[in-house]
């Protein structure tokens, strides 16, 4: 009898489970396609693959330099602010999105020689930006602005590039020195010689 009760109750159960995966048309050996896609070339993520049905799924994201991760997002919607996210997979594919944000950054200016009206600028990394045009002081020309002996910013206050340093920077006044036409005159009817005429540095 316990015998017979117990064969029973195994048949009912799998009677049960078969018919709820017939229901829910999946099995544990169903694989589905896991699609990770970037939104923009500003970090890396975890290849695409097919996943099992049930199975737990964990999807990473590294940001390159100069941006900070902003979440997965799925259909539109954030699912996820940590850059790995773990989740079982569902009985259909599914796609996720990696999203950056640009870090902004904070250029202290040196003016040097002149006067700026402005001590710092706010840039976003991988965007162009520009610095103040500073008046001319006697002898010298403005010349733009330099970081590590190199020029950044040209005379007219434009970026020479994007901005691509993934950190604060302190930015230098460039002064070119002025050249003046020095003309020298000889009274021939004296005699004798002079120095000759010719643009002079000041």
């Amino acid at each position: 009898m316990n015998k017979n009760f117990f064969a029973i109750v195994v048949c009912l159960l799998i009677i049960l489970v078969a018919a709820l995966v017939a229901c829910d048309g999946t099995s544990a050996s169903e694989y589905y396609a896991l699609t990770v896609n970037k939104d923009g070339d500003c970090g890396t993520v975890t290849s695409s693959n097919f996943k099992a049905y049930g199975s737990s799924v964990t999807i990473t994201a590294t940001p390159n330099a100069g941006y900070t991760f902003d979440g997965w997002y799925s259909d539109g919607t954030k699912v996820a602010d940590s850059t790995s996210y773990t989740f079982t997979m569902p009985a259909k594919d599914v796609t996720y999105t990696a999203k950056w944000n640009a870090n902004t950054y904070t250029i202290t200016l040196f003016p040097g020689l002149g006067e700026c009206s402005m001590d710092t600028q706010t840039v976003t990394y991988g965007s162009s930006y520009n610095l103040p045009v500073l008046d001319g002081v006697t002898g010298y020309t403005f010349g733009g602005w330099s970081y590590n002996d190199t020029t950044i910013v040209n005379a007219n206050g434009s970026s020479v590039s994007l901005y691509e340093f993934d950190k604060n920077i302190t930015a230098t006044a460039i002064w070119n020195i002025n050249s003046y036409d020095l003309t020298v005159c000889n009274d021939d009817s004296k005699g004798g010689t002079v120095t000759s005429s010719g643009s002079r540095a000041y």
